[in-house]
């Protein structure tokens, strides 16, 4: 078999599986599931295959909540854009929070970053 896309054979097993699921069923795969379904004896082995899956950018999900995978990138077929667009728009949200927990100004027309020295800002 080739390792098409970068992938393992067990990583490719994993995302058909995924994609399968969700289209089938409309929700993505519980832990518990997928451990049943592919033969895996822990939940330590999905969290690899699927951060690994993420970190290819072939699936997205939010770490520590349910049911939240989205394959952006099936082995077959077109890539699923509603997905891909939900998962940069929730990125982009994610991002605005941490730079105004830095003390950015993430509103401002110009972009200023916090001067660490002074307490000020200084404008970029």
């Amino acid at each position: 078999m080739s390792n098409a896309g970068g992938l393992t054979a067990s990583q490719r097993r994993m995302l058909d599986f995924l994609n399968t699921f969700i289209v089938r069923k409309g929700i993505s795969p519980s832990y518990a599931e997928m451990q049943d379904a592919l033969g895996y004896r822990s939940k330590a082995s999905i969290a690899r295959y699927l951060y690994a899956l993420r970190e290819r950018g072939y699936i997205d999900f939010a770490p520590g909540k349910a049911r939240t995978i989205a394959v952006l990138f099936p082995l077959e077929g077109v890539p699923n854009w509603e997905s891909i667009a939900r998962a940069l728009y929730l990125q982009n949200v994610d991002m605005r929070e941490h730079l105004k927990k830095m003390g950015w100004d993430v509103d401002a027309k110009v972009m200023s970053l916090p001067d660490s020295k002074k307490g000020k800002r200084r404008v970029q």
